[in-house]
């Protein structure tokens, strides 16, 4: 019989109760496969302990380890109770499990979660009313001189006198952006020149660069989403004509930051602007005034049928004088100017909300284990974590990061914490929140 709730929601309960009760958690986990073919621990509790890894932000496997052999995280994860003399299972068979998990049931687990979130009308206001806007940018999560697999890419770097290899991963990930919440979609590696004549390329030259994936990633987004997303918001790297065809192609539209004024469509555009009589002046919310300039239907670049409208906009602060200027394709046009820019402002939460707290709080920069499959397997449920734990903060128990009153610990990292606190008091077998 569960114990009463005493003082705390009981915050671990909450969140498995929410997360099975709407996404169906622990039947996305247990229908994931690994290639061991008389495996005596089922990789769905493989797949729960890499989720809760995540989840509660263990930094290692290390220090996963001594927990396989206590109760509350055996009755959590396989439902049963051990002896004193027993572990539910050794870190290497964890290990083992992830580096023949199959990766695209566990990128399904993410996939599935957005497809409900949304029957569920979690994405109802998107950044722009109706309108979803997703921001992609690469991300390298570690490098080393010494650790390396089969997938790794390499770079020569300077140390002293002496020129060394360094092998690093590194991805192109989507970022459903949202006012309460941002959701992660898709991931996309960047492959080494091994993987893409695997791939089937031809003529390979090296490894591909971040623009190679992304444009691919976009491909992806549409054969899995279609028409759900409207915007693809991307740094100044995908400025470029071939980019603009695909996402046009793709039927999306596109806001991209323009930073060289040598380039098209930006030199264009700067000849058509007075610096001392700007289109109009806004004063967004609680934000310094904008001067704001914008070009409409540029068809300046060969690559590219389409017309591009490009906004300027300029504002003075303490700090001295701010200019952005974006590029702003098919449905994104339609969009007034303020939106405009609001938009390809809004491309920063994939560097604050998902990268930096990925490093500073949920320790995805670890190495936990450094074999192709297991690093892109663990990925995916560490993104599935992530997902759930902003679906459960931001529209289950709704006040808690945003209405804290004058207690300033309730953060997500609190809620956390409260999560692995209630994991000491756990006699639940298996997923039971009941």
């Amino acid at each position: 019989m569960a114990p009463p709730l005493q003082g705390s929601y009981r915050r671990l309960r909450q969140f498995l109760a929410y997360s099975d009760k709407v996404f169906g958690l622990t039947s996305l986990l247990d229908g994931i496969h690994d290639s061991r073919e008389r495996g005596k621990i089922p990789t769905s509790i493989g797949a729960r302990a890499l989720f809760f890894t995540g989840l509660l932000r263990i930094r290692s496997f290390n220090a996963l380890d001594p927990r396989l052999g206590e109760l509350d995280v055996a009755m959590l994860l396989s439902g049963r109770r051990l002896s004193n003399k027993k572990r539910l299972c050794s870190i290497d068979t964890i290990a083992r499990i992830a580096d023949g998990m199959d990766v695209t049931e566990t990128r399904d687990v993410v996939v599935a979660m957005i497809r409900i979130g949304e029957r569920n009308k979690a994405f109802r206001d998107g950044w722009l009313g109706g309108m979803r806007a997703v921001a992609i940018d690469g991300w390298e999560p570690f490098s080393s001189e010494h650790r390396h697999c089969e997938s790794c890419l390499t770079r020569t770097v300077r140390r002293k006198e002496t020129d060394v290899v360094q092998y690093y991963h590194r991805y192109v990930v989507a970022l459903l952006l949202g006012k309460k919440m941002d959701v992660v979609i898709d991931v996309e590696e960047i492959r080494n020149a091994d993987q893409r004549v695997e791939a089937g390329e031809l003529d390979v030259a090296g490894h591909e660069g971040e623009l190679t994936a992304g444009k691919r990633l976009i491909s992806s987004l549409r054969e899995t989403y279609g028409r759900w997303i409207d915007i693809i918001v991307a740094d100044a790297l995908y400025a470029n004509g071939p980019f603009f065809s695909l996402v046009d192609k793709c039927g999306y539209g596109s806001i991209v930051i323009l930073k060289k004024a040598t380039d098209q469509p930006y030199r264009y555009a700067a000849l058509c602007w007075d610096d001392d009589k700007p289109n109009q002046v806004a004063s967004p919310p609680g934000g310094p005034e904008l001067q704001i300039w914008r070009t409409i239907g540029i068809r300046e670049l060969r690559t590219f049928r389409g017309e591009i409208d490009v906004v300027r906009a300029v504002f003075h602060d303490r700090r001295g004088r701010h200019e952005w200027v974006f590029a702003a394709t098919g449905k994104a046009r339609k969009l007034a100017p303020e939106s405009i820019i609001e938009t390809g402002r809004g491309r920063w939460h994939i560097e604050n909300t998902a990268f930096h707290d990925w490093v500073t709080g949920w320790n995805f920069d670890h190495v936990f284990r450094h074999s192709p499959n297991a690093i892109l397997a663990l990925l995916y449920l560490f993104v599935a974590a992530f997902n759930a734990l902003q679906f459960f903060t931001y529209l289950h128990v709704r006040s808690y990061g945003r209405n804290r009153g004058g207690d300033t610990t309730r953060t997500i990292v609190r809620l956390v914490d409260e999560m692995a606190g209630d994991l000491a008091r756990w006699c639940l077998p298996g997923f039971d929140s009941s």
